[in-house]
């Protein structure tokens, strides 16, 4: 492969690297605005902290959760593996093609098994919710662009849904007193 060729490889994936860094500082954000409007009163998410200790997964946890519980997470840990590799796997060809297919079930599936998820704001949906809709509405797009052969907004489409639906969300899962918190650090 000459270098004319890697090139743009190399400069996607740092994209990708620089988009995930901005997910992760989206994320943090987000958590400290909340913080902030509540009160701004940390100590209970200090009190959190300090009681944490990561250790072995407690999947106990997991297979005492809903049934919806256990389907979205299934779905979503599942649609980020396969996700990684679409991203940063070769493009074009039938296996991107046929992980792309099984990928969009696999975000459709996570995103309306969350809507029977309501534990985060007392039985109502929550602003997580949000990505759960959006989810909805942007798969069948991704799919359409490349259908329609129009790569560039297929490839930005799928890694805004990558980064909001699977690293943003997913991040949220593993704030203090939810579930994978529990699995991971209660």
């Amino acid at each position: 492969m000459s270098s004319h060729q890697s090139t743009p490889k190399r400069a996607y994936a740092y994209s990708f690297v620089w988009k995930f860094i901005s997910a992760l500082a989206l994320t943090g954000g987000l958590i400290l605005i909340s913080v902030l409007v509540s009160g701004g009163d940390f100590s209970g998410l200090t009190r959190l902290f300090e009681n944490a200790h990561l250790h072995a997964p407690n999947l106990r946890a997991i297979a005492e959760s809903s049934l919806a519980t256990q389907i979205h997470l299934s779905a979503a840990i599942t649609a980020f593996i396969i996700g990684l590799y679409q991203l940063l796997g070769p493009k074009g060809r039938t296996p991107h093609r046929l992980l792309g297919y099984i990928w969009l079930a696999l975000m459709l599936t996570a995103a309306i098994s969350s809507f029977w998820l309501r534990g985060l704001n007392h039985g109502m949906f929550s602003f997580i919710h949000i990505l759960s809709g959006w989810t909805v509405v942007v798969a069948p797009m991704i799919l359409y662009a490349a259908r329609t052969k129009n790569i560039k907004r297929h490839r930005n489409m799928a890694t805004g849904l990558f980064m909001g639906g699977l690293v943003v969300a997913g991040l949220f899962a593993f704030m203090p007193g939810r579930l994978l918190w529990h699995v991971f650090f209660g």
